[in-house]
């Protein structure tokens, strides 16, 4: 308990809890592996092994699927400057880190997630004339049933379709009919992807800030999707800000300094 409330202020319970429970207690503790320990040292060697480790491992890793490249933006000329469009000067960022689109995929098609996606669309329908317990009119449907343009039983006369997520809706529908034909043992779907950006301020002082893309999948219910706890979001890429220099080559290009 000396060392608890002694020293730092920032330790908490939890902290103290973990020191005990997951250090102190565990079975492979043993206080001789502490003699001559130097956190200066022991940080400077957790330092080396991660520039050793290069871009294999660490936050942007190619282990992870990330991957780096220069944007080439073309840059729109002023109002009064005579350049069209395919003639623009292209500007290079270098830098721009990134996931492609079948490593985020197969990240999520191999996680524990995976079960809650819909990969097959589907329609829903009310029967209004149903009863309380919900079970449709035996007639409504028979195997001779007419189809409609996705393959499935027309809506009966009476009956309503019911709309409210994105693997229930008619594109989702048409693309899946659309699907090349494969061999049975090989089921092609339709994944559909959400993204959604915004700038991260990284601390409660400064200025520190990233501007993430994030991925989704509209194969997953919205009300998982809005779920917090879930983690139904998956970095895609992170967007870079323009630097300084880009102004001065602006102004050589264009004789004129931007206007925002």
């Amino acid at each position: 308990m000396v060392w608890h409330h002694l020293g730092s202020h920032q330790k908490s319970n939890a902290d103290t809890m973990n020191l005990v429970q997951g250090v102190m207690l565990a079975k492979d503790y043993d206080a001789q592996h502490l003699e001559n320990f130097d956190i200066q040292r022991a940080n400077r060697q957790l330092d080396a092994a991660a520039d050793a480790q290069g871009t294999e491992g660490g936050a942007f890793g190619s282990q992870g699927g990330w991957k780096e490249t220069t944007l080439k933006i073309k840059v729109p000329a002023p109002k009064g400057v005579g350049v069209a469009e395919k003639d623009a000067a292209v500007y290079e960022v270098p830098g721009f880190r990134y996931r492609p689109l079948i490593e985020v995929m197969d990240e999520a098609f191999q996680s524990p997630g995976f079960m809650d996606l819909h990969l097959t669309p589907f329609e829903a329908r009310w029967d209004p004339s149903a009863g309380a317990d919900g079970e449709p009119s035996s007639q409504a449907y028979s195997p001779t049933s007419k189809l409609n343009e996705y393959g499935l039983p027309v809506c009966p006369d009476g009956h309503q379709e019911l709309y409210g997520e994105i693997y229930m809706s008619p594109k989702m529908l048409a693309a899946h009919k659309a699907l090349p034909q494969r061999e049975p043992y090989l089921e092609t779907v339709v994944v559909a992807w959400l993204f959604y950006s915004d700038a991260t301020q990284l601390a409660n002082f400064g200025n520190a800030s990233l501007w993430p893309l994030y991925s989704f999948f509209a194969n997953l219910s919205k009300y998982i999707r809005g779920r917090p706890k879930a983690h139904p979001g998956r970095h895609q890429a992170y967007f870079l800000s323009l630097p300084a220099s880009f102004k001065e080559w602006y102004t050589q290009q264009f004789g004129v300094a931007p206007s925002a």
